[in-house]
Parts: structure tokens; C-alpha cells; sequence
């Protein structure tokens, strides 16, 4: 009888789980890298064949049912993730300022910015030959696609 209700428990612990947790020295990390903590270590928990959302309490990560994630997720990689992560999305948003600012300046400089339609009809029909219309189509394209813009 010992041996059934051993055998009961066993079972119904093993089915269960129990949660491992990471502990992270946060000391000294920004408002951002502790909110990235949950997403960072889903993504190397899930390259690492683990498809387990993390929990996040103060320094401790924590994976439910898994025994090797500790493997995965620690302090080296963690901080190399996040860090190259970050990089990328400085690199994009530094990307996305340029273009934003490229934008802004076309439509400031473009002469076509405040015409009046009459005046738009009069710019138009002093075109001449294919270079002006080359020219003015570009100027105007470029203010269409700056007002469009992000």
C-alpha cells in the first residue's frame, strides 16, 4: 500500500513540474533592459528548443517543467542578446530619424509646397521641353512621397 501511494505521488509530481528559475544580477541596468527581461529569454529559450514563456519576479527568471534551460538562459547570454538586439533596434530607429528628417526637409524646401492651383496650372505650362518636365515631375514626386512618408 506504501508502495501505491509513493507511486501516486511520484506521478502527480512529475506531471506538475516544477519551475527553474535564472537569477540575473540586474544591478546597475537601465528601465529598459529589466523590461525586456521576459521577451530576451523567451527567444533564447525557444532557440534553444524550449517553447516556454517565462516568468519574470525581481532578479529571477523562471520556466515551468524545465530542467535545462539554465543552459540557455544566463547572465553571458542574456546581456549578449540583449545587447545585440538593442544595437539593431538603435541602428533601425537611427535609420528611421534620418529618413524622418530627409522627409521634413524635402517638404520644407519644396516649391511647389504652397502653390496655388492657378499657380501649379502656370508652373506646368511653362514647360517647354523634357528636361523641365523631368525636372518638375521629380520636384513634385518627391514632395507627394515626403507628405506620404512614415
Amino acid at each position: 500500500m506504501k508502495t501505491l501511494i509513493f507511486a501516486i505521488i511520484i506521478s502527480l509530481v512529475s506531471t506538475l513540474g516544477f519551475a527553474e528559475c535564472v537569477t540575473l544580477d540586474t544591478s546597475g541596468w537601465t528601465q529598459n533592459k529589466k523590461n525586456m527581461r521576459m521577451p530576451v529569454a523567451y527567444a533564447l529559450a525557444y532557440e534553444s528548443g524550449q517553447n516556454i514563456v517565462p516568468t519574470v519576479s525581481g532578479k529571477d527568471i523562471c520556466f515551468e517543467g524545465s530542467a535545462d534551460i539554465d543552459i540557455a538562459v544566463n547572465q553571458t547570454t542574456f546581456d549578449q542578446r540583449y545587447d545585440s538586439d538593442k544595437l539593431a533596434l538603435d541602428i533601425a530607429d537611427a535609420e528611421m530619424q534620418a529618413l524622418s528628417i530627409e522627409f521634413e526637409t524635402e517638404k520644407l524646401n519644396s516649391e511647389f509646397r504652397e502653390l496655388t492651383l492657378s499657380q501649379i496650372d502656370s508652373k506646368i505650362d511653362a514647360i517647354s521641353n523634357l528636361n523641365q518636365m523631368k525636372t518638375a515631375l521629380k520636384k513634385l514626386t518627391r514632395l507627394l512621397r515626403a507628405k506620404r512618408a512614415i
